[in-house]
């Protein structure tokens, strides 16, 4: 705890505004919420998770942390999650997961990670996270971890990349991804 203390303090000194906690997976740590809480009093504290370690407690714990936006990993809302993860019976962990923050005051969003896996299901993904009232964001495998995994490239990022532009336009509310980083990814 000391050593986070001294990260928090020096953070600040720099004029930090916002951490985000990823991984791996954050929740595996069993002091995340005291370090969520110690980040909280300075910071807008971020949370990115996979979202199948959070139950009811989780979830209380983390509403009473002082987390500012918790996003939980989404892929499809079909059975692709769980085979884009690796694991079986993720997706239902998933969904319990955003059903718990629903009427949270944390901000919640949800995100997507794009692979040939998935990549037919934007717009049901977008639809989904618009009726649900959260944000969605995307992202992209690294063309280093594509070559090592085929299916986790695009079939066609161009074209991919043109058709987010596109609903970013139609979705502007609910799409928290930038423009910026759309066209970037076509570079």
């Amino acid at each position: 705890y000391k050593g986070w203390l001294l990260i928090s303090r020096k953070l600040k000194k720099l004029g930090v505004k916002i951490i985000s906690i990823t991984g791996g997976e954050p929740l595996l740590k069993k002091d995340i919420i005291d370090i969520i809480k110690l980040f909280s009093l300075d910071f807008f504290v971020f949370l990115n998770t996979n979202g199948t370690l959070i139950n009811e407690e989780m979830a209380e714990k983390l509403k009473n942390s002082g987390l500012h936006t918790i996003s939980i990993s989404l892929d499809s809302l079909t059975n692709k999650h769980d085979e884009q993860r690796g694991v079986p019976g993720t997706l239902n962990k998933v969904f319990k997961a955003i059903n718990l923050f629903a009427d949270s005051k944390i901000n919640l969003d949800i995100k997507a990670v794009l692979t040939k896996i998935n990549e037919n299901e934007i717009e049901h993904l977008i639809e989904f996270a618009k009726n649900n009232g959260i944000k969605i964001g995307f992202n992209f495998y690294t063309e280093t971890m594509s070559k090592e995994n085929p299916n986790l490239s695009l079939s066609s990022p161009l074209k991919t990349i043109k058709k987010l532009l596109q609903l970013k336009r139609k979705y502007r509310n609910t799409i928290i991804s930038t423009y910026y980083y759309f066209k970037k990814a076509q570079d």
